[in-house]
C-alpha cells in the first residue's frame, strides 16, 4: 500500500470554483490521490476539504541528459540541460489521480492521461503564511 494517499469525493453538479474543470468522468465517486512528489502537499479549499497528502515513495520525475555549457556571464556558468523522459510514473489505474510537480505534470501534457494532477500554486489557488511561504493549495490543476 502506498503511504501517500488521501481521498475525496466528488458530487455531481459540486464543482468547485476552485478547479479549472469538474473531475472528468468522476461523478458521485471517491477519488484517491497518490502523491508522487518528495513534498508533503497540504490541500485546503476554505470548505469542507483538508487532507495532507504525504508523499508515497513513489517520486516521478524527468531524466535529464547531461546539461551542456553555453555561457559564462559575469563568471556565473549558464547550462542548457535536456530534459528526457518522465520515469517513475505509474500505468494509470481505475479511480487514482497521480499527484506531480508542475514540471512532470507540463512534460505529460500531451500524453492524454486524465489522471495526472499538480498543486495549484498561482497565486489565487495558495494560502500563505506571514513569511509567504505556501502553507496549502486550494486545488489541483490538470493539464492534459
Amino acid at each position: 500500500m502506498l503511504v501517500g494517499q488521501a481521498y475525496l469525493t466528488t458530487r455531481k453538479g459540486s464543482q468547485s470554483h476552485h478547479f479549472d474543470r469538474p473531475l472528468v468522468g468522476r461523478n458521485d465517486t471517491t477519488m484517491k490521490f497518490v502523491n508522487l512528489t518528495t513534498h508533503t502537499i497540504n490541500f485546503n479549499d476554505l470548505g469542507v476539504r483538508r487532507e495532507s497528502f504525504q508523499p508515497s515513495g513513489i517520486v516521478a520525475t524527468i531524466q535529464t541528459e547531461r546539461s551542456r555549457l553555453v555561457g559564462d556571464e559575469g563568471g556565473v556558468w549558464i547550462k542548457a540541460p535536456s530534459m528526457g523522459v518522465v520515469v517513475g510514473l505509474p500505468e494509470p489505474q481505475e479511480g487514482v489521480g497521480f499527484v506531480v510537480s508542475r514540471m512532470v505534470a507540463e512534460a505529460l501534457r500531451s500524453s492524454g492521461r486524465k489522471d495526472i494532477y499538480c498543486p495549484g500554486t498561482n497565486p489565487e489557488d495558495v494560502i500563505r503564511n506571514k513569511e509567504g511561504q505556501i502553507e496549502a493549495v486550494k486545488c489541483f490543476y490538470q493539464l492534459s
